[in-house]
């Protein structure tokens, strides 16, 4: 097997591996200090199962006199033809070395030689043998396969954790977040935010569901822009939100509040229609942690209760009689 790897391009050498072990002649791969990395079946066949640990194991006395192959090879634009043997077992046959060049640069090199009987071993370059069509279709395959897998996995992880609407986190991420954001800060403190839109199911009912959604996107980029990068901010679903700042306390969090509510009432234009939508506010809700604990779950559920008192207290005496008895209770994360 391959030994030596270098790790960033481990997979395209994996797939040269493959793609030669169905070569039709022996093959060896050595890097550019001539250790053997690796040989197919018919160069173990060939040389015995043990792999040696570098080429001066197999470039013995029988070899045609051209001075170090694997030098010969990296430096040389036409490919090095040369005798290899183990200096204690039978003559190898006539290899041709060439250079493979990776996709890291001109420093990331391996040397192939392949094995070819129908070349004479003598000290003159041969036109290189072309590694067969079905060889390269394997290798190519192999690589365009494992590329076109990882922008899939990629892809799934970043669908898995967002708001397919606003690209915010969805509530699984923003626990995940949260945890981790208290995990990290350790001795230090933060508070977990619970985001309610007043006025939003009007603006659905009257300009429908397409205006509603422009609504909720603006919303979300305005509450991304009142945050640094190392806060987190999440639609938990309809027209709530919810927010993790890391590191202020109770004052500093009720002026950030103050700016969150500021920038979501500010008026707002979706494309489409004649005049702007000004009747947008948010009622907001705090828990700090780890004063008042440090799971996700439980903060979000009291920052839940807080903005229900928060949106009670910002209504017209008669409307909060009518509230009180209708008020929903306290809902789970």
């Amino acid at each position: 097997m391959m030994r030596a790897f270098n790790a960033d391009h481990s997979g395209v050498r994996t797939g040269i591996a493959l793609a030669l072990e169905a070569a039709a002649e022996p093959c060896i791969l050595a890097d550019p200090e001539g250790r053997v990395l690796w040989m197919n079946r018919l160069a173990r066949a060939q040389f015995g199962p043990d792999l040696p640990i570098s080429m001066e194991e197999l470039d013995g006395a029988e070899r045609v006199p051209l001075a170090q192959p694997v030098v010969q090879a990296l430096n040389r634009p036409a490919p090095v033809c040369t005798r290899l043997c183990r200096s204690d077992g039978p003559a190898g046959g006539v290899f041709i070395a060439r250079c493979l060049a990776l996709p890291g640069g001109p420093d990331d090199r391996l040397v192939l030689f392949q094995g070819d009987r129908s070349v004479p071993p003598v000290p003159v370059p041969a036109p290189p043998k072309p590694v067969e069509a079905e060889t390269r279709d394997l290798l190519r395959r192999s690589l365009a396969e494992r590329e076109s897998l990882r922008r899939e996995a990629a892809r799934l992880r970043v669908l898995a954790m967002t708001d397919p609407l606003t690209g915010l986190l969805n509530v699984t991420a923003f626990s995940q977040a949260v945890a981790r954001s208290i995990e990290a800060a350790a001795a230090g403190q933060g508070a977990v935010l619970y985001l309610d839109l007043d006025n939003f199911k009007p603006v659905n009912d009257r300009f429908g569901h397409a205006t509603g959604d422009a609504v909720l996107k603006t919303v979300a980029a305005r509450l991304r822009s009142q945050l640094r990068p190392e806060d987190h901010v999440s639609r938990l679903g309809g027209d709530e939100f919810a927010i993790c700042l890391v590191g202020p306390g109770p004052e500093v969090t009720q002026r950030i509040v103050r700016r969150l509510k500021a920038a979501v009432s500010a008026p707002l234009r979706p494309a489409g229609l004649s005049h702007p939508i000004d009747t947008l506010s948010v009622a907001v809700g705090a828990a700090y942690w780890p004063a008042e604990g440090i799971a996700p779950a439980a903060l979000l559920r009291l920052a839940d209760q807080r903005m229900y008192d928060d949106k009670f207290t910002r209504r017209p005496a008669p409307d909060r009689a009518r509230s009180r008895a209708a008020a929903p209770e306290p809902r789970s994360a």
